[in-house]
């Protein structure tokens, strides 16, 4: 993060603590930025939200270092969650491995939606995916189109 970003980092928790005497001095700022400026600013953000929304006294370097790893450690968890379930899709669906940008549709239709609705929605494409591989294999044709043209279709949603 910039030092104007840590800027903006070291008046929330002034304004958030405004009882407390933290970060008093250019000096004390300056510190601080030295420890977290390899920190990415929104997480940065996210975390002293996540600290101040359960804890009356000001944070810690620490803290704040703590509560980072745990977002980054969830939105990697999320991410691992994702290319499992898209690993399963491919896996059951013929010939998907063979299409060349099915996983870029994949990856851009999964991230048109909003975070918290990822993996719902990776979970839905799965299950009906699943449902018309199915049905397509039980039909007497047998068709089935391919998973980027499945994905694109829409008709999962």
């Amino acid at each position: 993060m910039t030092q104007k970003e840590f800027m903006v980092i070291a008046a929330a928790i002034k304004t958030y603590y405004p009882r407390d005497n933290i970060l008093p001095t250019k000096e004390s700022v300056s510190l601080w930025y030295d420890c977290l400026n390899d920190l990415d600013f929104a997480k940065t953000q996210e975390s002293l939200r996540v600290y101040v929304k359960n804890n009356i006294y000001p944070p810690t370097i620490a803290d704040i270092r703590k509560h980072y790893d745990e977002i980054t450690e969830q939105e990697k968890s999320v991410r691992r969650e994702l290319r499992r379930i898209y690993d399963m899709t491919v896996a059951i669906y013929p010939c998907a491995n063979c299409e060349p940008d099915v996983e870029k549709v994949y990856k851009n239709l999964i991230s048109a939606w909003p975070e918290n609705e990822r993996l719902e929605t990776a979970r839905k494409i799965l299950r009906d995916a699943s449902e018309y591989v199915r049905k397509c294999e039980l039909s007497e044709d047998g068709k089935i189109m391919k998973l980027a043209d499945f994905l694109n279709g829409g008709s999962w949603k």
